[in-house]
């Protein structure tokens, strides 16, 4: 899709991050109406997507393209980790790592912060981070707040998102 197009079919309200139509799409669909639903993937992500012409879009991508009147030249990243919160000033065009560097905290993590794990067989604390695909052993620890701020420090060495690994 490109700008021409997608002006032409919505109108976008960058302090709401709300997608209007600007034609009659469909039956039951009016001019004025919000475009898009709630839409998740296998992995539980969830996002707006938006059906025209026998397509599905992101609504993120589709609000960048007709604020900026370019496409993102690479993914669109939700600062605050509402993957459906589409106002402009959440969103970030940015690489696949720097994407990862503002991911929330996994359900699986059972020590409550990202990179720190507790190692049973030697009865300590486990700070680790993924820089370019490749783990980094920052240290065993056995005090739980001392692998905690060698994860964050780690953190912000490498450029992290202030909110990545927060529960959200």
């Amino acid at each position: 899709m490109n700008f021409e197009e997608a002006n032409r079919t919505w109108s976008y309200e960058p302090d709401t991050g709300i997608l209007r139509w600007k034609i009659k799409p469909a039956y039951r669909v009016l001019v004025g109406d919000v475009a898009g639903c709630k839409k998740s993937n296998k992995g539980g992500y969830s996002y707006m997507s938006i059906s025209f012409k026998g397509k599905q879009y992101k609504a993120h991508k589709i609000a960048w393209l007709i604020f900026y009147g370019v496409p993102p030249k690479h993914q669109i990243d939700h600062e605050d980790g509402n993957s459906v919160n589409n106002r402009i000033e959440n969103l970030r065009d940015v690489t696949q790592i720097e994407n990862g560097r503002n991911q929330k905290l996994s359900t699986r993590n059972t020590s409550g912060f990202c990179g720190v794990r507790w190692q049973k067989k030697m009865k300590a604390w486990v700070a680790t981070i993924v820089i370019n695909g490749k783990p980094i052993y920052l240290g065993r620890f056995y005090e739980k707040n001392d692998a905690i701020i060698t994860r964050q420090i780690a953190q912000e060495k490498f450029g992290f998102h202030k909110n990545h690994g927060l529960k959200r």
